[in-house]
């Protein structure tokens, strides 16, 4: 097998990615719940697959700020992020629209659901 090299978005892909992920295309149905989780892998710098085990209740008010605490599931590390307010206000209503309890999986889909959507889009 190869080695791949990742390479960083430019802002223009990023946007063009989500938008086609809400937007649906020639192949392929709208999907909002796969365009929000790459939302909240870009903002909170996670891993897809940790994103898409991610629970509201995971999220945790600590002072003046939230935080989420995880163990990554590639690395078995235990981390921290700090979940900016903004983030966790369109997680809330996020959940709040889809009727989604604070106890279940906020993105209900595999990490290879994920990845055929963002190939069938072509992007």
């Amino acid at each position: 097998m190869a080695n791949k090299t990742t390479i960083a978005l430019t802002r223009e892909q990023y946007t063009k990615i989500i938008n086609t992920m809400r937007s649906g295309g020639e192949h392929f149905r709208p999907n909002d719940r796969v365009a929000t989780a790459l939302v909240m892998e870009a903002n909170l710098g996670m891993r897809i697959e940790d994103i898409l085990r991610l629970r509201l209740k995971d999220i945790v008010r600590d002072g003046d700020r939230y935080r989420l605490d995880i163990t990554e599931q590639k690395t078995g590390k235990k981390r921290v992020f700090t979940v900016p307010f903004p983030i966790y206000e369109h997680l809330q209503l996020y959940a709040l629209k889809r009727g989604i309890p604070e106890t279940a999986r906020l993105f209900p889909v595999t990490e290879r659901a994920v990845q055929k959507h963002l190939q069938v889009s072509g992007i």
